[in-house]
């Protein structure tokens, strides 16, 4: 096998989530040469990369078909469903912090932060636009190091990291945005992963210019192409 960092160095930006998750110990090298490269992920998520329609089917071979994947070309996706079956797609931007100082956290009148605990489980499940029956995710979030925003003791955002290592389930409640609170927990958060030693990278789901527009005034960049989730129907 080569090292998958030859690849990866032809589109960084691209590639940015599978160079973090070198950095992982779950992560397991599937397949690595000039044509492709695949990942799998904590034994439950696989990511490929690949040149050509011919070596995707050929990587594509070499996953299991019922598990969750994470494509990096979106033209080679009827290549993937041809080996795998049809998937549900979630088309992403992919935007990372690629400086090696921190970021300067905005002042937020009378907001303070925090980590979130168990008692906060709740609330998050209510808020979080996609909770609605996911506590058991949202609670392994959480013991993993969410961080919340509070008005006194009231909670009133958040910002997590998914299972995969994006930075993500950031909310704050309506009659607190526009006062820079998501501009901190992310910032926050970026830090919080600069100083574990791990690449701070963010899906942003194609469409949404008001989180990608956060990402940017942070500092990140911004992918060319597209990475695209692949769920298991």
């Amino acid at each position: 096998m080569k090292n998958p960092m030859e690849f990866f160095e032809h589109d960084r930006l691209l590639h940015i989530d599978m160079i973090d998750a070198l950095r992982d110990k779950t992560t397991k090298v599937i397949y690595s040469e000039e044509d492709g490269v695949l990942f799998c992920r904590g034994g439950w998520l696989y990511e490929i990369t690949a040149v050509s329609a011919e070596a995707t089917r050929k990587i594509a071979a070499l996953m299991e078909r019922k598990s969750d994947i994470v494509a990096h070309q979106f033209k080679f996706i009827p290549d993937i469903f041809e080996v795998t079956g049809e998937k549900e797609m979630l088309p992403c931007m992919q935007t990372s912090y690629n400086k090696e100082t921190p970021v300067k956290i905005p002042e937020t009148n009378r907001i303070t932060y925090r980590r979130l605990t168990m008692e906060d489980l709740d609330f998050v499940c209510r808020t979080y636009r996609y909770g609605e029956n996911d506590s058991r995710y949202l609670s392994d979030r959480i013991s993993h190091g969410m961080i919340g925003a509070f008005d006194g003791k009231r909670c009133v955002g958040f910002i997590g990291e998914h299972s995969e290592g994006s930075m993500g389930i950031l909310e704050v409640i309506p009659e607190y945005r526009r006062r820079g609170i998501a501009t901190a927990l992310e910032g926050m958060m970026i830090n919080k992963k600069l100083k574990e030693g791990r690449i701070p990278y963010d899906h942003v789901v194609l469409g949404n210019d008001a989180s990608l527009g956060l990402q940017k005034s942070l500092g990140m960049d911004k992918a060319e192409g597209i990475v695209t989730w692949l769920f298991t129907k």
